[in-house]
């Protein structure tokens, strides 16, 4: 006698992870993860039963947890801006490795940092700052000339 034990779904699901970390020079930032993923059909079997992780969206969250705090503290928060395509390969493949085993495949991961307040505005004056120089320099130049 065969009976249904339950459903599992084929469609691309997203989950939205919010990291909150800080940067090589203490910014604190908050990169939120959009992971989008599926089972993989020649898996279902392993994904259905793989509650023996109890809650996979549960697993994704730690794993992503897990990449941003040990990466994003070796880089300033410009790096993090210059290095986030980096980043987004590093969370995908550290998802990839960990999820296929239990059916899941990782099919597109995209991070989006955001630093407090007071760090944008600081880089904002630090940038307006250089910019004023620079036309201060080329007016003095302009003037020898």
């Amino acid at each position: 006698m065969d009976e249904m034990v339950g459903r599992v779904s084929y469609r691309v699901q997203q989950l939205d992870v919010r990291v909150e970390t800080k940067s090589l020079d203490n910014v604190f930032l908050t990169a939120t993860v959009s992971i989008q993923f599926q089972i993989l059909p020649e898996k279902a079997y392993d994904a259905y039963y793989a509650m023996r992780l109890s809650d996979p969206k549960r697993q994704i969250t730690g794993n992503v947890f897990d990449v941003l705090r040990f990466e994003v503290p070796k880089l300033d928060i410009d790096s993090v801006f210059e290095f986030k395509e980096d980043l987004t390969v590093s969370v995908k493949n550290a998802l990839s490795e960990t999820m296929t085993q239990y059916g899941f495949q990782m099919l597109h991961c995209l991070i989006d940092i955001d630093p407090e307040q007071s760090a944008k505005n600081a880089k904002n004056e630090k940038n307006a700052a250089a910019r004023l120089k620079f036309a201060a320099e080329q007016n003095e130049l302009l003037q020898a000339s």
